[in-house]
């Protein structure tokens, strides 16, 4: 039975860890950190979980580590409940079938084959099911998550290994104490190691309670204990708390021994039925011959094949090294036997260890890889974004910088590694790489073959189809005319934060996908800082490669607040990850760990802090996440944001509550206990704490929302003292206190996740349209607009220029609302009907109605992964968006024709290999991969230079550069002449070689 390891990441900025994908015929099995961008990366290389029942963390229980797994989750169950609504559906359709036709009643739905594991000794049923292994906290994580991830029908199991957990007790009565493997089931066995950090911390652990049981005669002692909660898991108000694990988990992977090959002579001779007897005998099962002697399996089969393993070893630090080389596992005949390749995942300067060699030099038979941020560089992993970003450049190089990347550096710049190595490594380490292919049965071998080079921007195609640049000397001619610098000039004229740079990290909506990933959108605003509006999972990376390392410390060092609009993991998920960044770079030596909670606020509003404002839900999830890692909560001022109706005007309360840097505060045990808060507020004139909480933001206002999407959704305003203001939608549906808040804004950026006949769409799901987008900017008045959040169906540009949507009889657009709002409600939770009563009706939620696509006079823009724009360039944007537009067509097309070519060329080496099959005399032929280098029939034609959809001469009518025809054609000669002149000298360059 074949089966193999594939690498999917190594460290890069785009997938800070290292994921390896055990592949098995029925099954698939995460090995590694699950690091944000995971399910990125397995998007961009096509990879499918659908099959995977089991996750193995390596590694520390840490947001590095574990912030991709959430994703990975819900993609999982997603794809787990669409199969069996197919199913589902094809079995109805059968049982019609049946009824129709007459037939007797029979059963629709086939029973198969249930795989199963061993936990603790038990068999446990696998199928729809996911168990995620790893150190302790795993548990804790997960259920900081139940506010946010509700997928009922994929049930998700934990297995959690430390070090105090799995102590062996002395005197087992074995000569290997580790012959049982932790973990096993039909395909492998696992050996779990959890390796402690020395000096070993301090830590408090809890105990199994082993007294007297409730009910018995025995009096019951008087103790605290933990209790598991009922489900519903969201239903649960505080969860036990825990503490800081230092412990690195890593496995030794073996696979069950593979029996030898059974001997039909043999059985034969031996007077074996065949059938069923054969079957049971392959099977290990003795049976007896048709002359009534015993015949055991041994007697038919040949020998057996030990069973193959992989070690993957997971090393943070150097301080972990130590108790990795003094493990009993590494003499354990039943760990060790058969193990054929390490993977270490080091981190910054672990390699360069003494103990680490003298460890690899015990083990010279088997290959060690490595993945580290020491041994592999900061490549350009999500190609088809970065690809696209590079042909964006050649369009608007201000909008779209090359993005941060080297192919060669290492150790990667900006990582925490003191300086680079100026000689090889004393040990050799193979470094690996996406695609790495480790094949275990039926032969051993490291398989490169698979390993795409690194991406070079400067290998983009430069020259820009026929279309396009029809189309860019169009625009170039109109923003020349005085018509568009006089409305350029009037936009900019009295414009506040005119030199306010937006950058749309994220633009996608739901689950990133090949050009957008999820929400984000970073604020630089001269003179205040940088406001960062959501955080989506790996944010952290976008900015990495939007900035290169010193001017990212700059970043962080002057960020000031983080806004999450709602929780939904599209929305927050890297927000761990980015505060941890800030943390080690403001507070590079840590801070002292105290058992005090800061009660004095105005100390805390004067101190160098990072302000997270959202709804009580987020800031719970970071108190309850900080119990599991220092990742820097005791240096943020996460505070919850209540609006409310102060004379007709909506206003909002923010509460700050005093916890410890780990979440915890006085009596936090105890379920009725809560922390001391504070509240804060931007209009309270006669607090003393009002201009130190405008001082510490940087704003004059915070203004907010209730929206309708989901229970505790909101949309914020920002004003700034210069006078400049943003609004921020998040997810909604079109909101007139939205409108209200925003009145009068410099920007509004607003989501846009549906086009316009998609309206039930966005109505079923909370979403806005394009159409009602434009309406609220109208609402607002806004001077202008960015649209973002887009469905990840459209690869495109939305377009704002379309045919409007249907008309009624009035055509009259929604009105205005006032600067007065009426009673306005609270929150109305997602999974609540809302009330009838009109006077109790939530007008924060609003009921702005769309007949028509709005008539817009202000600059739209529609936001893409990566652009940077200032405010005041957002006309020159807008007038390029047909050539932007054109060219992400053109990218659109091409990849279909690219993935079409692929589709082909894998089914034509289907073909090839069963013929070979099929020769007996080809059998130990090696069947060459490449295309062109297979024998088959290729289709008539094929000969023949294929012509890229990018390389395409169309031209359009409406983009003629003036009223003269032969104005077209002298761009269009010259277009071709460029064209013409690169193909040469390209030649000449590969002549010259």
């Amino acid at each position: 039975m074949k089966f193999y390891y594939e690498v999917l990441t190594t460290p890069t900025a785009d997938t800070p860890g290292t994921t390896v994908l055990l592949h098995f015929p029925d099954k698939r099995y995460f090995f590694g950190q699950l690091s944000e961008g995971t399910q990125r990366a397995c998007t961009e290389r096509g990879i499918k979980i659908t099959y995977l029942t089991d996750v193995f963390l390596t590694g520390q229980i840490q947001w590095g580590n574990t912030g991709g797994l959430i994703g990975v989750i819900l993609t999982l169950a997603d794809g787990i409940a669409s199969s069996n609504n197919a199913l589902e559906l094809l079995a109805r359709e059968k049982e019609e079938r049946i009824k129709e036709s007459g037939q007797a009643n029979a059963a629709a739905k086939k029973e198969h084959g249930m795989s199963y594991a061993v936990h603790d000794g038990q068999l446990v049923p696998q199928r729809g099911t996911m168990t995620i292994h790893g150190g302790r906290n795993l548990t804790h994580t997960l259920a900081t998550a139940r506010r946010f991830v509700f997928r009922k029908g994929t049930p998700v199991f934990t297995r959690e290994y430390d070090s105090e957990g799995m102590s062996k007790p002395d005197g087992l009565g074995t000569e290997d104490p580790c012959e049982q493997p932790t973990w096993s089931d039909s395909n492998i066995k696992v050996w779990a190691m959890p390796i402690r950090s020395s000096p070993v911390p301090h830590l408090q652990a809890t105990s199994q309670y082993k007294g007297p049981a409730p009910g018995s005669n025995e009096p019951l002692p008087d103790i605290t204990v933990l209790v598991r909660q009922p489900w519903p898991g969201a239903a649960v108000e505080k969860i036990p708390h825990t503490s800081w694990c230092q412990e690195s988990v890593s496995y030794i992977i073996r696979n069950h021994d593979v029996r030898g090959k059974f001997d039909p002579k043999k059985a034969q001779e031996l007077n074996v039925r065949k059938g069923p007897d054969y079957a049971k005998l392959t099977k290990g099962e003795s049976v007896t011959s048709q002359d009534g002697k015993t015949v055991t399996p041994d007697m038919v089969l040949g020998p057996s094949r030990l069973g193959k393993g992989l070690a993957i070893i997971d090393l943070p630090t150097p301080a972990h090294v130590d108790d990795l080389v003094n493990r009993p596992e590494w003499n354990s005949p039943a760990v060790t036997t058969g193990l054929q390749t390490f993977l270490w995942i080091l981190g910054p300067g672990v390699g360069d260890h003494p103990r680490l060699h003298e460890f690899v030099a015990r083990f010279p038979e088997c290959e060690h890889t490595v993945s580290s941020s020491d041994y592999c560089p900061n490549y350009l992993s999500m190609k088809s974004i970065a690809t696209s970003t590079t042909r964006m450049g050649l369009l608007r190089p201000d909008n779209y910088p090359t993005l941060v990347h080297d192919n060669v550096s290492l150790p990667q710049p900006g990582t925490r590694t003191a300086e680079p190595a100026t000689e090889p490594k004393a040990v050799a380490l193979k470094p690996v790489a996406p695609g790495v292919i480790i094949d275990m049965e039926p032969k051993f071998a490291l398989n490169f073959s698979e390993v795409e080079p690194h991406f070079e921007p400067a290998q983009v195609q430069r020259q820009m189809p026929w279309a396009i640049e029809q189309r860019l000397s169009t625009i170039r001619k109109r923003v020349k005319k005085e018509a568009f610098t006089k409305k350029l000039e009037s936009f900019q004229k009295d414009l506040p934060g005119a030199n306010v740079e937006i950058i749309t990290l994220g633009t996608g909506s739901s689950a990133p996908s090949k050009y957008r990933n999820v929400s984000a959108t970073l604020l630089n605003v001269p003179g205040y800082g940088y406001y960062l509006l959501d955080c989506g999972e790996n944010t952290l990376g976008q900015l990495k490669r939007v900035f290169a390392p010193e001017k990212l410390r700059e970043v962080l060092q002057n960020l000031r607040m983080i806004w999450i609009s709602h929780l939904h993991a599209d929305h927050h998920l890297g927000t761990a990850s980015v505060i941890k960044a800030w943390f080690q770079e403001n507070y590079p030596d840590g801070i002292p760990q105290t058992d005090e909670v800061e009660m004095d606020m105005s100390k805390i509003l004067q101190e160098k802090r990072l302000f997270v404002v959202s709804e009580q839900m987020m800031t719970g999830w970071l108190e309850e996440y900080a119990a599991v890692e220092n990742y820097g909560f005791g240096k943020v001022i996460p505070l919850s944001a209540s609006p409310y109706l102060h004379q007709g005007n909506i206003r909002t309360q923010f509460v700050y509550r005093h916890c410890r840097a780990d979440g915890s505060y006085p009596g936090h045990q105890l379920e009725a206990t809560r922390p001391s808060t504070t509240s804060l507020s931007f209009h309270d004139q006669s607090s003393p704490l009002t201009p130190l909480l405008r001082s510490a933001t940087g704003l004059s206002d915070l203004l907010t929302t209730r929206v309708s999407h989901c229970r505790g959704a909101m949309a914020v305003s920002l004003v700034f003292p210069d006078g400049f203001k943003i609004s921020f939608s998040g997810d909604c549906r079109p909101s007139a206190g939205f409108a209200t808040i925003g009145r009068n804004s410099t920007v509004l950026i607003h989501e846009a996740t549906f086009q316009d006949d998609m309206a039930v769409s966005a109505i079923a799901k909370k979403h806005s349209t394009l159409s009602e987008a434009l309406e609220v900017g109208r609402l607002m008045n806004a001077r202008a607009i960015l649209l973002t959040h887009f469905s990840q169906r459209y690869q495109k540009l939305a377009r704002v220029e379309e045919a409007p949507a249907s008309r009624t009889a009035n055509n009259k657009p929604a009105a205005e609302p006032s600067n007065h709002v009426g009673q306005v409600g609270l929150d109305v939770p997602d999974d609540e009907p809302p009330q009838n009563n009109n006077n109790t009706r939530n007008q924060m939620f609003g009921d702005i109605k769309v007949t028509s696509r709005p008539k817009i006079t202000v600059p739209i823009v529609a936001a893409f992964d990566y652009m940077r724009i200032r405010v005041r360039d957002m006309p020159i944007a807008q007038a390029y968006a047909p050539a932007v537009e054109k060219l992400f067509d053109l990218q659109e097309r091409a990849g279909e024709e690219k993935a079409e070519q692929r589709k082909e060329a894998a089914k034509q080496i289907a073909q090839n290999r069963q013929k070979a099959k099929k020769q007996k005399q080809e059998k130990h032929k090696q069947i060459p991969v490449a295309a062109e280098e297979m024998e088959i029939e290729k289709p008539e034609g094929a000969d023949a230079k294929s012509k890229s959809i990018w390389s395409a001469s169309e031209s359009e009518s409406g983009w003629s550069t003036s009223g003269s025809d032969s104005e077209g054609e002298r761009i269009k000669k010259e277009h071709y002449a460029r064209k013409r002149k690169g193909s040469a000298a390209a030649a000449a360059g590969k002549d010259g070689q």
